[in-house]
């Protein structure tokens, strides 16, 4: 019997603060919900001047959409990282994003947002896993999903 309130109950905490996600070779990163509270805030905030009704409406395209998506996740998902390396990346971040570290720095580097932005602005593939761990509400049900399917 499928019992909706033990299915579908989010672990709040985890939604709103995140939870710490492996991401392979040692390292987490610690993500909250694609719609927890926070994120909602910097979605709406960003997507203003395309959902503004009107003449001189602008319709969002593809990189638009990626642009804020990206924002999200780091301003209103990421939460922190440990074990996240960016070694070799320092003259791309600098370059690119404006983001200095020494070569000790970016061995382990503090998790910033704007850290964050930058890497998953870079990399496809980041910005993918992230994504996906965000949107996936399995990772923030109350209750561990394999105890729901035994039931």
């Amino acid at each position: 019997m499928l019992k909706i309130a033990k299915q579908y109950t989010m672990n709040e905490d985890a939604v709103q603060n995140g939870k710490w996600i492996p991401f392979g070779e040692g390292a987490e990163v610690k993500i909250a919900r694609y719609n927890n509270t926070e994120a909602e805030k910097i979605r709406k905030k960003e997507a203003a001047a395309f959902e503004r009704p009107g003449f001189r409406m602008k319709k969002m395209s593809e990189a638009d959409d990626r642009r804020i998506t990206a924002k999200v996740l780091a301003y209103g998902c990421v939460k922190d990282w440990r074990n996240v390396s960016v070694e070799g990346l320092e003259g791309m971040l600098e370059s690119e994003y404006g983001i200095k570290l020494s070569t000790e720095e970016a061995k382990a580097p503090k998790f910033t947002p704007e850290l964050c932005l930058a890497l998953l602005t870079w990399s496809e593939d980041f910005y993918r896993d992230v994504f996906l761990c965000a949107v996936n509400e399995d990772l923030f049900r109350s209750q561990d999903m394999e105890e729901v399917r035994q039931d």
